[in-house]
């Protein structure tokens, strides 16, 4: 919660927010595999959807979005 708080509090006033907010994904996703057992099935499948919306959006992109042409 203190990322999001402090990503949405300095989005318009420091470069870097957006990188930051990157670095700490990775903290969101383990504290995601900690809630209980319906609750973790909800939160895998939002983030399995939205890897899938992701890629499927992006397949006739060169390098599916992420390298320049």
């Amino acid at each position: 919660m203190g990322t999001i708080f402090f990503y949405l509090a300095t989005y318009f006033f420091v470069e870097v927010t957006g990188r930051l907010f990157e670095s700490t994904v990775i903290l969101a996703l383990l504290a995601g595999l900690s809630l209980t057992d319906w609750l973790r099935n909800v939160f895998l499948f939002l983030v399995s959807m939205q890897s899938l919306f992701y890629y499927v959006s992006n397949i006739y992109q060169s390098w599916m979005g992420f390298g320049s042409r």
